[in-house]
């Protein structure tokens, strides 16, 4: 009998009905019907991957994502031994704000460096102005990593295909400020994000990234990613647990010696969203 109700449960909370998301209002809780800015007075707090200002959050060497981050660090050499570096650890957490139905603002505040040294790093910033329609959103948005100062410039756009399926990208500048030079690269991001149900979405991502624009042909990698998450109703909240898999330079060309495809080189993320409205 217990297993019974355990099994009813379980299958409950898998394949609960959207209509269980109306409880709480402009929070988009099925995740290819969202926009691409938050709704006005909405605010999510986040520890995890998949949130919409993220998209495309490259600063050349540095990827940002919600939640806990694993960096494997590892270069496959022609004919020798795999370079590998130190792994890596690292958290965001922070909040996003829809100010008004169009603009939404935000930071990843609590942003710390884990492993292999502990160390309160840069602060990720974003603000994000859409232009929205039934189907189909674009926007302009700008990112800022404080400490090293970098931005990160970009246009980026939401496809609602289907009741069920999304698609979502952009074009990104990195603009990477140094001691001796200012680096500017280009990023282009591509991602399929689709709901099995209401409450289970499943995606994958291809990217198209160069660190400097005057070498597009000598220096670049493909990133690919996949990712799966799960929407959980709380009351008038929202719960959103997700996960990813991303191989950052899955073809990789720009070190002499270096093979074209990297696998052993990967990157994890994973954590919990939560969404709900102010007033």
């Amino acid at each position: 009998m217990k297993k019974s109700l355990l099994v009813f449960a379980l299958l409950s909370l898998l394949t609960a009905d959207a209509a269980a998301f109306d409880r709480a209002p402009g929070i988009q809780g099925v995740y290819a019907n969202r926009h691409l800015t938050q709704a006005r007075n909405s605010i999510s707090t986040i520890l995890g991957p998949h949130h919409a200002s993220t998209l495309g959050g490259r600063y050349h060497a540095r990827v940002v994502d919600g939640g806990w981050q694993f960096n494997r660090n590892v270069i496959s050499v022609e004919g020798a031994p795999s370079f590998e570096g130190e792994n890596s650890q690292t958290m965001y957490a922070g909040v996003m704000f829809g100010i008004f139905e169009d603009w939404e603002a935000g930071a990843y505040f609590l942003s710390f460096e884990l492993s292999p040294d502990f160390e309160y790093s840069n602060i990720p910033v974003f603000i994000t102005k859409s232009f929205m329609s039934e189907n189909f959103d674009a926007g302009v948005r700008l990112g800022l990593l404080t400490g090293d100062w970098a931005l990160n410039p970009g246009v980026p756009f939401v496809w609602r295909a289907s009741k069920w399926g999304r698609l979502e990208g952009g074009t990104f500048v990195p603009i990477t400020f140094d001691d001796d030079e200012t680096l500017v690269g280009s990023n282009t991001v591509v991602r399929y994000m689709h709901n099995i149900t209401p409450n289970i979405y499943a995606g994958a991502e291809v990217s198209f990234f160069a660190p400097e624009f005057n070498s597009l042909t000598d220096s670049f990698s493909v990133p690919v990613g996949f990712m799966a998450g799960y929407t959980l109703p709380f009351g008038k909240r929202i719960l959103e647990f997700g996960a990813s898999f991303y191989w950052d330079q899955l073809l990789f060309e720009g070190v002499a010696g270096a093979e074209v495809l990297q696998v052993e080189d990967f990157r994890i993320n994973a954590g919990v969203t939560m969404r709900q409205m102010v007033f």
